[in-house]
């Protein structure tokens, strides 16, 4: 599934197939989106994630699924690179309108408990400035 994305394969075939996989795996929409997140959020995100938006934008249509994309997000902060340009990305997804604000704000205000208290706790300091602009 990477090699498709990677290779430009245009949307609707990409979402075609993991609607394949989802039904032939039996996996929820949060299962899929995850795999979704894990394919799409590789490598440098900050500069490969503008192009990979449209492929994003076709999973995530609630509250729900826009903080699980942020909670993913904030999972890959134990990459230093990843987590000096979270703000960046977050401005990104917010202007692209992939995530909402009621999602930002829900998320900063919660922990992920899969995470290190500290990652989380520097995911927030990162992201300050974007999350106080919202209020």
């Amino acid at each position: 599934m990477i090699a498709l994305v990677t290779k430009k394969i245009d949307c609707s075939t990409f979402k075609g197939l993991l609607e394949e996989a989802r039904d032939c795996y039996n996996w929820s929409s949060s299962t899929t989106l995850q795999y979704v997140c894990r394919v799409l959020f590789r490598g440098n995100i900050a500069v490969q994630l503008r192009k990979k938006l449209p492929y994003l934008e076709l999973f995530v249509e609630t509250v729900d699924d826009q903080r699980m994309v942020l909670n993913c997000l904030e999972q890959k902060c134990k990459d230093k690179e990843v987590l000096n340009n979270l703000a960046t990305i977050f401005e990104l997804l917010y202007s692209n309108d992939i995530i909402e604000e009621e999602a930002f704000i829900l998320w900063n205000s919660e922990r992920s408990k899969s995470l290190n208290e500290r990652i989380a706790i520097r995911a927030r300091r990162k992201t300050s400035n974007f999350i106080d602009a919202l209020d």
